[in-house]
């Protein structure tokens, strides 16, 4: 099974580490190049027991890889901020999930 993740914030990235971590193939997918950037050399930017750890060990495995660009998979999982809006009703924002789809 083939997995990608949109979104390598702090619900995405260690989503994807995870399923990493339990064999699956997962595609990580941002849209900042310099997040990208920071991972493929290795680094993340949460602070997490253990997580960095195990995101280099996912990655030098193979089962992990990040990009910009998604690639066709069996699941995606969408991991990108809905703020609430400022509305009667705290509805939420969710144009970055409807950018994500694109």
């Amino acid at each position: 099974m083939k997995l990608t993740v949109v979104g390598l914030g702090y619900i995405g990235l260690p989503t994807s580490i995870m399923f990493a971590k339990h064999g699956v193939d997962v595609l990580g997918v941002d849209i900042n190049q310099q997040t990208i950037d920071k991972l493929q050399s290795g680094q993340i930017s949460i602070e997490e027991p253990g997580l960095q750890e195990v995101y280099e060990e996912v990655l030098s495995s193979g089962k992990l890889k990040v990009s910009t660009t998604p690639e066709a998979s069996d699941v995606f999982i969408i991991a990108v901020p809905t703020p609430n809006n400022d509305d009667q009703y705290r509805s939420c924002d969710i144009s970055l999930v409807m950018r994500a789809l694109d």
